[in-house]
């Protein structure tokens, strides 16, 4: 979820990108949308994705992993099997929804 920005009353920003509750659509830049969910605690912190199914979202980032699933390459990202994801310790997660 994106907040705050330069709205200027109708739901849309200063640059006119769709806002949806807060969310900001890919879909208005012709582009995919970006979900980033960090944790700097020193637990496990649930997250719920707010907007679409898990199967739209893929995992492309999750730092807490060890390499090569840390950073997925294109075309290689891991599709989500639930809405609720637990981010790591510390960790930075980056979902795309397709």
């Amino acid at each position: 979820m994106l907040s705050g920005g330069n709205r200027n009353g109708n739901g849309k920003t200063a640059r006119n990108e769709e806002v949806d509750g807060g969310f900001l659509r890919g879909a208005a830049e012709n582009d995919q949308d970006v979900y980033a969910m960090i944790n700097a605690s020193g637990k496990p912190a649930p997250f719920q994705i707010q907007q679409g199914k898990a199967g739209q979202w893929s995992r492309v980032i999750d730092t807490s992993l060890s390499c090569p699933d840390d950073f997925r390459d294109p075309g290689d990202e891991t599709p989500l099997q639930d809405a609720r994801y637990f981010v790591s310790p510390r960790s930075v997660v980056v979902l795309l929804r397709r």
